[in-house]
Order: C-alpha cells, then structure tokens, then sequence
C-alpha cells in the first residue's frame, strides 16, 4: 500500500466515520500529554474519501483526537494512495490495533463484525480469530456477535467489568 507524508488540516479528517475503528478508549490524556511534550512521534494513516471529500481515519483515531484537544489545526498524516478495498484498509487498523495491545472483547467484537461484511465465516474463524488471541471456532465466532449486537451502555459494562462477556452474550440472545 502507497502513501506520503503530508500535513493535513485537522478540519478536513471526518471524526464522525468510523468505517475502520474498533477502539472502545476514548481517554487521550496521557497521551495528549505527550504530543505536548515531544510531538507526535507516530502520524496517522488516513485515507481521502472522494465522496465525502474528507479525510476517513484507518490508524490513529486517538492520536487525532489528543492532536485536536492540544489545539492543532494541521497534523502529518500517512495519507494512503487510491486503489486499496475497504477491507484492505480495515486489515491495516486491525493489524495496528493488535501490534501494540490486546484487544478487549468489545473490540473483538467489533472487529469480528467488520470483518464479516468483507469475508467468510469460515475465514474469519481459521485466520482472524486466532490473530486476535481467540479460539478459532463458531461459537466464538458467534459470542462476538452477541457482543456487538448490544446496547452501548452493556457494551461499556462489558469494557469496564461490571458484566462478564458471557453473561453479556447471553443477555444479547
């Protein structure tokens, strides 16, 4: 996948579309603390969505965020040449995402569900749910289902452990 370097403005990224982010955190603090500090040592990827005429965020939702809430009017981007599918693009959030930390079930979830509106059960159970830790079969398969399909507020009580990921999958049903 091609892509520059440029300095894009921060108004011209769409905040809104999260075509490619499975991220539950919000939290930019500490991370807003340090593009203070030393700057933002790791730019974004971003992909131009000609119909929108904005930029969709594929890496780095929280960055951007910590960017914004330091007041930054333009950012670097990695911003990706034409040509890749959508599901070329999530794969690079997902392989992002899970080359620096583990995913926490909603996350799982959500990926789970993005994942199946470009490839087969069959392939998501054999190559990506192991990729993210999990145990490569249906039920498991069908449990992030259930996850995803829940209201935000159970989805957060997931996050947070107030409720088990099984006892949320079974509400689900």
């Amino acid at each position: 996948m091609e892509y520059s370097v440029k300095k894009v403005a921060v108004s011209s990224i769409n905040i809104e579309d999260k075509t490619f982010i499975i991220s539950t955190a919000d939290n930019t603090g500490n991370l807003q603390q340090s593009i203070e500090s030393i700057g933002l040592l790791n730019p974004p990827y971003l992909y131009f969505d000609s119909l929108q005429q904005q930029y969709q965020i594929v890496c780095g939702y929280r960055r951007i965020q910590a960017c914004r809430a330091c007041g930054w009017q333009q950012i670097p981007a990695c911003v990706i040449g034409q040509g890749p599918s959508q599901s070329e693009l999530f794969l690079m959030s997902l392989h992002d995402n899970l080359a620096h930390r583990t995913l926490n079930p909603i996350e799982q979830a959500r990926a789970a569900t993005k994942l199946l509106t470009c490839f087969s059960e069959e392939t998501i159970i054999k190559n990506y749910l192991p990729l993210m830790g999990l145990h490569p079969n249906f039920k498991t398969l069908d449990k992030l289902r259930h996850l995803a399909a829940l209201q935000p507020a159970m989805q957060d009580a997931v996050v947070h452990g107030t409720i088990s990921e099984t006892v949320a999958a079974k509400l689900a049903d």
